[in-house]
């Protein structure tokens, strides 16, 4: 009970504040960049891997 009290009264009410933010940032005019963070650089802050993975994927199940 108390996992379930923890997360309904705690985690819960953190996420939907983050994701009511995050939605409200990309349908901004100002938001320009894609699904994925990436630089050219291809540096540790990049999610390049995550976003070849999802297009091999895609391509494999023919999507």
């Amino acid at each position: 009970m108390e996992r379930l009290r923890y997360r309904w009264e705690v985690l819960w009410p953190e996420d939907e504040v983050i994701c009511r933010s995050v939605h409200q940032g990309l349908r901004s005019r100002g938001y320009r960049q894609g699904r994925f963070v990436s630089d050219e650089a291809q540096s540790v802050i990049s999610e390049h891997a995550v976003h070849k993975f999802q297009l091999r994927y895609a391509e494999t199940m023919g999507l």
